[in-house]
């Protein structure tokens, strides 16, 4: 009996032994929270045509997009919003760089304008105290190590699986780089993970390619065992949000004719509707099906707000993260605001000021349906601004009789200027 009890109680040490190292190793529970990640930078031997710095990646909540300016002394700094860790790119003359930032992080760079003039991967510092630091600095010596190699598939005459085994084989050769770069140098292990990510999903976006190159395909070309759907901490690399997007357009839009149909009718709502219980109805529960029923509903925010309002009802439905249910929250109250706004104008015909109060970019597309609608966002206090006048006089004239409209939209709050 004895013998017995004392058994049991071993089996159990090592059960819980087991649970204990399980969890261990399981991923934390990824929380999407807004921060604000600092880049600034010094660049050395500037030359007087640089006068700015650009960074961009895609991302879970809003692409980023964003030029800094760089004073006389070379110095610039930049704010970058963000929810989540993920890898930011930056570009300045023929250079690249490639940073990986978490919210709230600040990091540093020590930029050469010649040697940034000669090559795509130069050696820049990466100063800080952060961990991403370190992940960014293990990010630049990878990209050196890998040099410049360009992988194209091409998709003409393969089929579905051909392609799939070509892009298979891409991972696999990429995969093999990566491991001799780990064993050269000591990387982060934060920066393996990322790095495994990125190679995948940067891998998976070919099959935009091949989608668009072939009208009809035979065979799961999203094949979700070599590109999962799932994968909810792979949003550290921004290319995996954008395979997300694709994914979504392929089994809610492009896969489905009868919301092909409705887009083309112009009936959004229908169509926006159908194609979100889609990948309802096929994806997993879970962060990534909200970033793709996210992504689907910013679409239709930009393009009809209207529309949107309708869809949305449901966006308890459509998306469970508070976070970005957060967002389209704020994006409401914002373009409320916007339509609360009085706009002056001349009549072109009657010479007679009036007044659009409301949406006045809607008014805009009504007034010139079916045109081409060219606007110039001018202030009186501009010089150069008030130096193109004269230009734009011409513009107007030599287009007069075309399907373009020109709308000059001044600043200034005072009438009188």
């Amino acid at each position: 009996m004895n013998r017995i009890m004392r058994l049991a109680k071993g089996l159990m040490i090592i059960l819980c032994f087991l649970i204990f190292a399980s969890c261990s190793k399981k991923e934390e529970v990824l929380i999407l929270k807004k921060g604000t990640a600092i880049i600034t930078g010094k660049v050395n031997n500037l030359s007087e045509n640089s006068k700015t710095i650009r960074f961009a990646a895609e991302s879970t909540v809003e692409s980023i997009e964003q030029t800094a300016l760089i004073d006389s002394e070379g110095n610039f700094r930049l704010e970058v919003e963000l929810y989540h860790s993920q890898d930011v790119q930056g570009f300045f003359k023929k250079g690249f760089i490639k940073l990986f930032l978490r919210p709230s992080d600040s990091i540093h760079l020590v930029i050469d304008e010649t040697v940034f003039t000669k090559e795509q991967f130069p050696i820049f510092e990466i100063e800080g105290t952060n961990p991403g630091v370190d992940i960014s600095k293990a990010i630049q010596k990878y990209i050196r190590f890998c040099g410049e190699y360009s992988f194209n598939p091409d998709t003409k005459g393969k089929s579905v699986k051909e392609f799939l085994d070509i892009l298979q084989k891409e991972i696999i050769r990429q995969d093999s780089v990566l491991e001799r770069f780990c064993k050269s140098t000591k990387a982060p292990e934060a920066f393996k993970v990322w790095a495994r990510k990125d190679i995948k999903y940067g891998v998976a976006n070919y099959l935009f390619n091949y989608k668009f190159a072939h009208k009809n395909i035979n065979g799961d070309l999203f094949d979700e065992s070599l590109f999962p759907i799932n994968d909810d901490n792979a949003i550290a690399t921004s290319l995996y949000p954008l395979h997300l997007r694709h994914f979504a357009l392929n089994i809610g839009i492009w896969q489905d004719t009868l919301t092909l149909n409705l887009l083309r009718k112009g009936e959004n709502i229908d169509a926006y509707q159908r194609c979100i219980n889609t990948i309802i109805s096929n994806v997993e529960k879970g962060l990534s099906r909200d970033i793709m029923c996210y992504k689907l509903l910013l679409d239709l925010f930009n393009e009809s707000f209207e529309d949107y309002e309708v869809v949305s009802q449901k966006i308890d439905t459509y998306i469970e993260n508070e976070t970005l249910k957060s967002v389209f929250f704020e994006k409401e109250n914002e373009y409320k605001k916007q339509k609360t706004l009085d706009i002056s104008y001349l009549d072109p015909e009657t010479n007679e000021e009036k007044e659009i109060t409301g949406d006045f970019w809607k008014e805009l597309k009504t007034k010139y349906k079916g045109k081409v609608v060219f606007v110039d966002i001018w202030a009186t206090w501009c010089g150069p601004c008030r130096g193109e006048i004269p230009h734009a006089i011409e513009l107007d004239e030599y287009f007069k009789g075309k399907e373009i409209a020109f709308v000059n939209l001044c600043l200034a709050s005072n009438k009188s200027e």
